[in-house]
């Protein structure tokens, strides 16, 4: 850590230069993903597509939603395209106020963090896609015809994709947070029933339909990882009292 002192403009200057510069790699990540439009329109709906049958059709219901459809993915992919250099930036941004001991952790865990994102998102994609949408499908009575607006289609995936990254991320968080002892783990555990609690009204928040099975499905995952990383943030405090008693004897 720099342990100088340095006048509130210099910090501003240096957090107006870090915005510029995200700025920039955004608009970037949004012109290079705009000459791949529509690949990635049909990576997002081949997860779904794979489900369809020839009778089933994606429609659009309005002049300005296959825009808005591609604004959101170039949104999307220039997010995701930038985000090393969005961390980039503001790991030198933020790196001088960090002590030389923590940021070998720091580094360590934002390297989980992405590394959890990206399994939970290809998880979503090549199983939990497929096969919610095969079962909300054939749930479906025969004598319905459905067709299927691109604007759900691409949200259902989007929203998939991103939720499970973020599902997936869990035990790195909660290790996160009683390793820096903003939460201690024994206040995690006596307070579990309220985290199922969450849990489930995190899972009706997500779930495209309303119902509890779909609802269940979703929830468990949120409280099973709760649990991996409950389990290894007490595992991490075990060894540390350890280490800490050895010491002192």
């Amino acid at each position: 850590m720099d342990l100088k002192k340095y006048p509130i403009s210099i910090h501003f200057t240096d957090l107006k230069y870090t915005l510029k510069n995200i700025c920039i790699c955004l608009l970037c990540s949004t012109i290079i993903s705009s000459f791949y439009l529509e690949s990635l329109l049909n990576f997002l709906l081949h997860p779904i597509q794979s489900c369809l049958t020839s009778s089933h059709k994606i429609i659009i219901l309005s002049p300005y939603e296959f825009f808005f459809i591609q604004a959101k993915i170039l949104c999307a992919s220039s997010l995701i395209i930038s985000s090393p250099w969005i961390i980039f930036y503001s790991w030198s941004f933020i790196q001088p106020g960090i002590y030389h001991s923590e940021k070998k952790i720091i580094i360590s865990l934002s390297a989980l963090f992405l590394l959890c994102f990206i399994i939970g998102c290809l998880f979503a994609y090549f199983y939990v896609m497929p096969f919610s949408f095969s079962f909300l499908i054939n749930s479906l009575p025969s004598y319905i015809e459905y067709h299927y607006s691109i604007s759900s289609l691409i949200s259902f995936s989007l929203n998939s994709l991103i939720s499970f990254g973020l599902i997936f991320e869990i035990p790195i968080l909660i290790f996160s947070i009683t390793y820096f002892k903003i939460v201690e783990v024994n206040t995690l555990s006596k307070n579990r029933r309220y985290v199922i609690i969450l849990s489930f009204i995190i899972a009706a928040i997500i779930t495209p339909t309303s119902d509890p099975l779909i609802q269940t499905i979703t929830a468990i995952p949120l409280i099973f990882f709760f649990e991996i990383g409950l389990l290894c943030s007490k595992i991490c405090t075990s060894l540390t009292n350890a280490k800490r008693t050895k010491n002192l004897l």
